[in-house]
């Protein structure tokens, strides 16, 4: 006896629509990074106001996010790595301003609450360049780290020296 082959029958499966999708069939409406289930790191819709890399603020920020890597990071490992600190903050910009009436950065932050701040930064000793994504509350003036730091130039056979731990070797000089 000849069986016939188990074809999958799509008539025959339970069928739920999901809320994900949109049909073609129908006018696409205007979607945010929200309701398109797109983390906010990652949202090409952003708007970011740049800031001067010279405001106290920013440097603050910058070396937040350089104590979270000597602390957290390469705490562990103080006998391999150097120790950082700021050479110099090269850009800084901040999403998630509501409208306000006025133009002025400082306004800006003292009529919002919480703002996400993107901060590209040069360390010492070793010239590496990270980016940090930070949430700073202008009246608690609390700074939250909101991902993680990111190395983004090379850094080659700095790290040599840790080569068997991987997860150092952006950080480690």
């Amino acid at each position: 006896m000849v069986e016939e082959p188990d074809l999958f029958d799509p008539l025959r499966v339970n069928w739920r629509p999901t809320t994900s999708g949109i049909s073609l069939f129908h006018p696409i409406p205007e979607r945010t990074c929200l309701s398109a289930g797109i983390r906010d790191k990652y949202c090409p819709c952003s708007r970011a106001k740049a800031f001067d890399t010279n405001l106290s603020i920013v440097k603050e920020l910058a070396t937040a996010s350089i104590k979270h890597i000597n602390n957290v990071y390469l705490k562990a490992h103080r006998h391999l790595c150097m120790v950082y600190t700021l050479k110099t903050v090269i850009r800084a910009e901040a999403e998630k301003f509501q409208n306000t009436n006025s133009t002025s950065t400082n306004d800006s932050l003292r009529n919002n609450f919480t703002h996400l701040f993107t901060v590209l930064f040069e360390v010492l000793p070793s010239n590496a360049i990270f980016e940090s994504n930070i949430l700073y509350n202008e009246p608690t003036n609390t700074i939250k780290l909101h991902s993680d730091i990111l190395r983004i130039n090379l850094y080659g056979r700095t790290s040599e020296c840790i080569k068997d731990k991987y997860q150092l070797r952006s950080f480690c000089y």
